[in-house]
């Protein structure tokens, strides 16, 4: 099932997701489902960092979501 197109689809696919997302939290009215779309945005920015062999960043980008989230919730 994997050739050497994957990654271009993945690529495409997260990033696309990311920009739809992105556009969602601005036009989202609720504050809990902007932080939902955000984070939908980060996952596909750090999808896409892990896709490109940056494993560290898209990592650091994860924990950072995890961090927001928190404080969020608080």
């Amino acid at each position: 099932m994997s050739g050497p197109w994957l990654p271009d689809v993945l690529f495409w696919a997260f990033g696309s997701g990311s920009v739809v997302a992105a556009i969602q939290v601005f036009r989202t009215d609720s504050m809990v489902r902007a932080a939902f779309w955000l984070l939908a945005s980060f996952g596909g920015v750090a999808a896409i960092l892990i896709l490109l062999g940056l494993q560290f960043l898209g990592f650091i980008l994860l924990l950072m979501m995890a961090g927001e989230m928190a404080i969020m919730a608080v």
